[in-house]
């Protein structure tokens, strides 16, 4: 398979770049209930195919094939497909073997970006960004176009608040990654960045305004030490102190007359306060209470067999929680190997960013959205992808 540094983009190139945009880019737009594939999910599936039957097949699986990463992503998903089949038979319930096809089609996702990334190199990174921006452009205008924030926690093309929340988190985790590792307009990046921000915002989810926080002061210390981007990062830390004493509750949250700072800081001093502020309100009991499923785990799903605050028909609120849980200990080592093997491509830089996706996990399961599996794939970049 020909890297693209030593090859013109052609019709076939042309296509799967341009699929992937449309993916991204219809991403946020859901159109049926949670938990069935959306538009964007078709698109991808198309492009899946597009991929495995234009490319050089197997001379790229031969090689990813050697890669620790690939091999620790299939691991993962036949370690959940072994578990949730056992307890489907043990149980006589098929459904808890239906969260499998999640799983397996974000794994599928994350190995044709990581086939794309070596192809493609730093053009698919640029490309990335040019979604991400064209996504975030198109779901903060219809924000605006609807009227605002109207008070309540917005959803906008999403089925709940906490959607939308997570969306505009990983959409700034994207943009803060490629900032990092390219050269990108410095205009698209704070327009992106601001409109991600205001996005997660409306949504109203503290778990994305906390992660998105701690995002914020992390990469400005860490591109501080950057010369290349020292007086950019300055003059964005001033922006976003600005912003971030209006929102911690001084006076001058008044004085901006701003509803949505006004209810963001409201929303973040409620933090505590809610029943489902706690480790029992978000299911960690179960973790306590069922050391029998530490091990191999308990599939996902059934949750009947479990009690407490969280009630027993619904699921652990947590990303490592929940596969610890359903999954047990194997389960819960091969994820954290998938990210510490990312993460060690560019010898760890980019830690800080998948430490905020994973305080969102904290209360929220966020594993199952594929962007997130996408942004596995890309921390695999380096400057020498397509050299």
């Amino acid at each position: 398979m020909s890297r693209i540094g030593r090859v013109h983009l052609n019709f076939e190139d042309n296509m799967i770049i341009s699929l992937f945009l449309l993916y991204v880019i219809m991403k946020p737009f859901y159109f049926w209930r949670s938990g069935l594939p959306q538009p964007a999910d078709f698109i991808f599936i198309v492009l899946i195919f597009i991929v495995l039957l234009r490319v050089d097949v197997r001379r790229t699986f031969s090689y990813f094939a050697r890669q620790k990463i690939v091999v620790l992503a299939l691991l993962f998903v036949f370690w959940i497909f072994t578990v949730n089949s056992v307890w489907t038979i043990i149980l006589s319930n098929p459904r808890i073997l239906f969260p499998t096809v999640f799983y397996f089609y974000n794994v599928m996702v994350f190995i044709i970006v990581l086939i794309l990334v070596h192809r493609y190199g730093q053009l698919f990174l640029n490309k990335f960004f040019l979604a991400v921006v064209l996504s975030v452009s198109i779901q903060f205008v219809l924000f605006l176009a609807a009227g605002g924030f109207g008070g309540g926690r917005e959803t906008a093309n999403f089925n709940n608040p906490n959607q939308l929340g997570y969306y505009g988190l990983l959409a700034l985790v994207s943009v803060f990654y490629v900032q990092s590792k390219i050269y990108i307009n410095k205009v698209f990046f704070i327009f992106a960045a601001a409109a991600s921000f205001t996005l997660l915002l409306a949504s109203l989810s503290k778990a994305a305004i906390v992660s998105a926080l701690a995002l914020l002061l992390l990469h400005l210390i860490f591109q501080l030490t950057n010369v290349r981007n020292r007086m950019f990062m300055i003059i964005l830390t001033i922006i976003i102190l600005v912003m971030a004493i209006f929102i911690s509750g001084f006076d001058l949250v008044s004085i901006t007359d701003s509803s949505l700072l006004d209810t963001v800081n409201r929303r973040l001093q409620s933090i505590g306060q809610d029943s489902d502020d706690s480790l029992e309100g978000r299911g960690y009991d179960r973790i306590f209470d069922h050391p029998e499923y530490w091990i191999f785990g308990s599939g996902e799903g059934n949750n009947s067999r479990f009690t407490g605050l969280l009630g027993n028909n619904m699921e652990f609120h947590s990303t490592l929680g929940n596969i610890q849980v359903s999954y047990g200990i194997i389960g819960t080592i091969l994820f954290l190997s998938i990210l510490l093997f990312s993460l060690k491509r560019n010898n760890y830089a980019d830690w800080y960013l998948i430490f905020a996706l994973l305080v969102y996990g904290l209360t929220h399961n966020g594993i199952r959205n594929t962007l997130f599996w996408i942004l596995l794939a890309l921390l695999n970049f380096t400057r020498y992808e397509n050299c």
